[in-house]
């Protein structure tokens, strides 16, 4: 087992360089994972780049996230892995992504509202790709989760 190291914040040119570096390899691996999720949807992210909404590449955005229900925790669960997108700040870009996802065949497996924004978990059918993005509550609410097919 890695041995935990207590944090200290990096205060010396070297330190700010190795913290850097560091950081850089763990998002690499980050995307190393979730690599084959990136590359199945690359048609539907050319597609919304088309319709002028781009999707981050930053920190918070094209990482792998469990997105089993609450109930599906136990230990025999078995991980559900959707790739998490984020599209900017303004709900309203988040709004036009899910329905041009929507319209490119997506399909809402799950909707989970919050107070600001719901998670919504969207499924390509026949496949077990599933991107998990952000929309506005009255978006949610107009979505109707279907059945697996």
């Amino acid at each position: 087992m890695k041995r935990l190291r207590p944090y200290k914040h990096p205060t010396s040119y070297n330190e700010i360089v190795t913290y850097a570096n560091e950081a850089h390899a763990r998002r690499l691996a980050e995307l190393k994972r979730a690599e084959k999720h990136i590359r199945a949807i690359e048609r539907d992210l050319a597609l919304l780049a088309e319709k002028g909404l781009f999707v981050a590449v930053g920190e918070f955005s094209m990482r792998l996230q469990d997105c089993r229900a609450p109930d599906q925790y136990g230990p025999y669960g078995r991980a559900k892995w959707a790739l998490r997108l984020d599209t900017g700040i303004f709900s309203e870009t988040s709004d036009r992504a899910v329905r041009v996802l929507l319209a490119l065949g997506w399909i809402a497996e799950r909707i989970d509202p919050a107070q600001r924004h719901a998670n919504l978990l969207l499924r390509r059918p026949k496949t077990q790709s599933r991107l998990l993005l952000d929309c506005s509550t009255e978006l949610a609410r107009g979505l109707q989760p279907q059945e697996a097919a």
